[in-house]
């Protein structure tokens, strides 16, 4: 067993701002063989950020703390 004596500290809080959507679809559909799963995962990273009642289109970052 190896004993570890560091530690690193590590912020994810804008990583998921910064994914751009074709790239992790392209990593998707190599591992999912499922058409429907990959059309529904899309639909969600295009569904838009409501922001004061105005649906505003993004083409990067990935949807967090919602359904």
């Amino acid at each position: 067993m190896r004993a570890y004596k560091g530690a690193a500290g590590v912020d994810l809080e804008k990583f998921f701002d910064t994914v751009h959507h074709d790239i992790l679809m392209d990593r998707l559909q190599r591992r999912i063989g499922a058409a429907g799963v990959i059309r529904l995962i899309r639909a969600c990273l295009n569904s838009g950020i409501m922001c004061d009642g105005v649906v505003i289109q993004h083409y990067q970052g990935t949807p967090q703390g919602g359904p």
